[in-house]
């Protein structure tokens, strides 16, 4: 299967400190490919230099290759002529925490959708309720997508955010731990949701479990101190033994 996201030879440090060394990644249509290691492993900072949000912060230098493969094109993330912002629409992250932002539901939608697709009020209405039909969130706020987007639960907050992002059509989506601050409930909730989604997206994960891995991943990439240690396929993550392996040396 071809790659979609192709990253390779990448180094990444802030100030003096090297967070990432040689990285050699690839995450494919169809797939779910999971980043895990311990804390401090350089796992976000490998999310985040697919589509350049490390470039936010002061004193990050990045050298190597990341290649993205969209509508028959190839994206070079940090050629000359990339440009960043339509970059960060076609890879969408949604973050650790529920990144609503202060004010209502649809807004939540309204904003990016104007500013950054420049869309018409004619046109917001139906892309806002397929993106929260996408999330299977639709007929839960329906009714009320003038309430703050504050007032909804953990999960639903974090669903608007997944929402929020597809309704920007992005061509791979990124997700750095998208459950870590939910409980079970909310957790296995998305974690179903992803699932299905994978079919339409190909999708990179940090995840901070590796029962949740075993679950969800179809590859997973085990970093620590900034390098890859191990590839894993999906008949490594349904091995018992290796997981076990795995929590013992590495968290």
């Amino acid at each position: 299967m071809e790659s979609v996201v192709a990253v390779k030879g990448l180094n990444v440090w802030f100030g003096h400190a090297q967070v990432l060394s040689g990285v050699d990644i690839e995450f494919r249509q169809g797939e779910l490919t999971a980043l895990i290691g311990p804390s401090g492993s350089g796992k976000t900072t490998l999310l985040r230099a697919v589509n350049r949000m490390n470039d936010v912060f002061s004193g990050v230098r990045t050298e190597g290759e990341v290649a993205l493969s969209v509508n028959g094109a190839t994206v070079d993330a940090y050629g000359d002529r990339c440009d960043v912002a339509r970059l960060r629409r076609t890879a969408g992250m949604v973050f650790q925490t529920p990144n609503v932002l202060p004010t209502s539901i649809r807004q939540n939608f309204t904003v990016p959708l104007r500013h950054v697709l420049g869309l018409k009020k004619s046109e917001l209405d139906s892309r806002i309720e397929a993106a929260l039909r996408e999330v299977e969130l639709w007929d839960e706020v329906k009714e009320r997508l003038g309430a703050q987007a504050q007032t909804l639960s953990g999960g639903q907050q974090q669903r608007l955010c997944l929402a929020r992002a597809l309704s920007l059509e992005p061509s791979v989506l990124l997700l750095d731990e998208p459950t870590a601050s939910l409980d079970f409930r909310a957790t296995r909730r998305i974690e179903h949701l992803i699932v299905r989604l994978k079919e339409s997206y190909p999708i990179l994960a940090v995840s901070h479990s590796l029962g949740q891995t075993s679950r969800i991943a179809d590859r997973a990439y085990v970093l620590n101190s900034g390098c890859v240690v191990e590839t894993l396929d999906r008949h490594d993550l349904r091995e018992p033994e290796l997981l076990h392996r795995l929590a013992e040396d590495l968290f």
